[in-house]
């Protein structure tokens, strides 16, 4: 961070990591919160802006995440992704 601070600009963005702070369903770990709580001290101390990501993976959109197991459309409306990438991303040269 202070490299950042050094560099002169104004905000830190981090994500912060669920498994961590509840390791088990329902029990959360105070040393991982105070842990997450020194980095948004010291970004402040430094004169950033902590910018907190809560989601930061990404999840394709077609993945099952309804209860029942069932894929879900994105939210735009449109129907899932395909899992698979384009042909042109996996063949390899003079294919």
């Amino acid at each position: 961070m202070e490299l950042l601070a050094d560099a002169g600009l104004t905000a830190y963005r981090f994500g912060i990591e669920w498994a961590r702070i509840e390791p088990l369903p329902g029990r959360f770990s105070r040393a991982e919160l105070a842990h997450y709580r020194r980095m948004i001290d010291t970004a402040l101390g430094l004169g950033l802006t902590p910018v907190v990501t809560l989601n930061h993976f990404t999840t394709r959109s077609g993945s099952p995440t309804r209860e029942d197991g069932s894929a879900r459309g994105r939210s735009n409306g449109s129907p899932p992704m395909s899992p698979r990438p384009p042909r042109s991303w996996t063949a390899s040269p003079g294919s």
